[in-house]
């Protein structure tokens, strides 16, 4: 649903809109992991950077 709010012939704050609104999607899921798992947020932040 989302995403197709994200194509080129959609204004450029429509778009933003859909990016911020699925970065915050995102990260209300891998809070939500990281509390079902007890991991520290820290954990959480240095796996997604890859360290």
């Amino acid at each position: 649903m989302v995403m197709s709010f994200a194509v080129p012939d959609r204004p450029r704050e429509i778009r933003m809109e859909a990016a911020f609104f699925f970065a915050a999607a995102l990260f209300v899921k891998l809070f939500d992991f990281a509390n079902v798992y007890s991991l520290s947020w820290d954990s959480c932040v240095s796996w997604i950077s890859g360290g």
